[in-house]
């Protein structure tokens, strides 16, 4: 045999073997058969569409009453080498997990795929409130922000909120917008609130499946507003026992020592007119006496008490902030307990402290207390005693400014 009878036998050998290659690439060895490449098909929650193939060497269709995904091709004639892609698209998810099922049908033979879409409810983010708003001020600027995820993009829907709380003044109208797969929506909230406190939100945002979800937020009072105070200018007689140096009596000659008083009882003794140019109309008391600049509370043989004039200046139910300075008097070493009461609504953080004793015939240190009162009311007063004698200055009541 020469060379070239022997290359040429070879090239037949190779291409046969090719051609054998090709026509048993995708058969098993029957005369008629069909083979598929996934038994199942997973899809996301999307319209995102996903494929398996076909190989046959005969007619082919799929089967299925599934109303949530198409599939095409349906159809096909297989050459027995090649293996044909066939398409499944769902629609979008909106709810739990979907399975269904579709047929293969080929060469004698109903071939059962599975297919599978993830759950697709709509998934909605915390909302949030963004700016902040005042009593009496604009709300500008104000908005609900309601973060989602996987919604119908491009579809319209109309977001619809209640208010509840000190929602006076204020607007929320229903809301329009275009989704995106995922984003946020910027629900704006408008008008001039007129009651301060706590603002509830419940939100409906029409996006399918979705839960009603609520976001809450405080109308602030502005700045902090003076109810009372009271510094005693007015008081100008009687000794300084807080810096411990003498004082003058209401002559105007007369020395008064360290522990004498100015005055009388404030206001169980001195009279109207008395109170009215000492700028105390409105107080009460028993057992407070006129010291330079503040009051003695108590004596050596009785407790006493002041008591504020009710928070007339406020007009609705609030927070407020009572602060004093407060001193014991010189003869008394040991603590001294001071008792705080509310009157006419309202509940304080404190209802007593313990005043530091003192060393005697000698200037003492102020301490400043502050008490936090909740829901207090137009009609709010506020005791101060002592189990003993004090010595108190600078009394003031302010709303929180929250």
């Amino acid at each position: 045999m020469n060379e070239m009878k022997l290359k040429n036998i070879i090239q037949q050998i190779l291409f046969t073997a090719v051609g054998l290659f090709f026509f048993t690439a995708c058969s098993d060895n029957e005369d008629s058969f069909v083979l598929r490449s996934d038994n199942h098909v997973y899809l996301d929650y999307t319209t995102t569409p996903g494929t398996f193939t076909v190989c046959t060497n005969g007619a082919w269709k799929i089967n299925s009453t599934a109303n949530w995904f198409t599939v095409s091709p349906t159809e096909g004639t297989g050459d027995g080498t090649k293996r044909e892609v066939v398409t499944v698209t769902p629609t979008q998810n909106t709810g739990a997990v979907r399975t269904d099922s579709l047929y293969l049908e080929a060469a004698g033979k109903n071939l059962g795929i599975g297919i599978q879409q993830e759950e697709g409810f709509v998934q909605l983010g915390t909302p949030s409130f963004v700016g902040g708003m005042t009593k009496g001020k604009n709300a500008e600027h104000c908005f609900i922000s309601v973060p989602y995820s996987k919604a119908y993009a491009s579809q319209s829907y109309t977001a619809t909120i209640t208010m509840t709380g000190s929602s006076n003044g204020l607007t929320v109208a229903n809301y329009t917008y275009t989704a995106d797969v995922s984003g946020t929506i910027n629900i704006p909230v408008v008008g001039i609130p007129t009651t301060a406190g706590t603002v509830t939100f419940s939100i409906s945002t029409g996006l399918p499946n979705a839960q009603d979800i609520t976001v809450s937020t405080i109308i602030a009072n502005g700045e902090k507003e003076t109810l009372i105070y009271q510094n005693f200018s007015k008081f100008v007689f009687g000794g300084d026992d807080a810096s411990y140096v003498s004082g003058l009596l209401k002559d105007g000659v007369t020395v008064a020592t360290p522990r004498t008083d100015g005055s009388s009882d404030v206001f169980l003794t001195e009279n109207q007119d008395y109170r009215d140019a000492h700028e105390v109309t409105g107080w009460s008391g028993s057992k407070a006496y006129e010291r330079p600049g503040y009051l003695k509370i108590g004596t050596g043989s009785a407790n006493g008490y002041i008591t504020t004039p009710a928070l007339s200046a406020m007009t609705e139910t609030q927070d407020v902030i009572l602060t004093f300075d407060v001193m014991n008097w010189d003869q008394i070493s040991a603590v001294t307990a001071l008792t705080f009461t509310v009157n006419g609504g309202g509940t304080p953080d404190i209802t007593t402290y313990n005043l530091p004793g003192r060393v005697s015939d000698t200037a003492g240190t102020w301490s400043t207390i502050t008490v936090n009162i909740k829901n207090a009311t137009p009609s709010t007063t506020i005791k101060i005693a002592g189990g003993a004698r004090f010595l108190i200055d600078n009394i003031k009541v302010t709303t929180t400014g929250l």
